[in-house]
């Protein structure tokens, strides 16, 4: 496997966990706010969405307003074409 197709398949990876954040917003705000760290965080991310351990430092790397309805649009959009380019990539 090339590094490209690697890195493009992490990009995947990392927009599917993005995307189920999303969707479970309210339910990851609880978890965040109710967490007494960082760590505890991510750990509950992992445990309560199934999110990896990249997954979750990306979900809680992102910007509060991402979590909007027009966000969500584009983020569907980016994953979409992140996966065609994995196909692509494939051959």
């Amino acid at each position: 496997m090339t590094a490209e197709l690697e890195a493009a398949e992490q990009r995947v990876r990392i927009f599917e966990g993005i995307l189920v954040a999303v969707d479970r917003r309210v339910e990851l705000l609880d978890i965040v706010a109710n967490a007494a760290s960082t760590d505890v965080a991510l750990q509950a991310l992992s445990r309560h969405l199934g999110l990896d351990e990249i997954q979750a430092q990306a979900v809680l790397d992102l910007q509060v307003r991402r979590f909007s309805t027009g966000e969500r649009a584009k983020i569907v959009e980016i994953l979409a074409s992140a996966k065609e380019y994995v196909a692509d990539l494939r051959g």
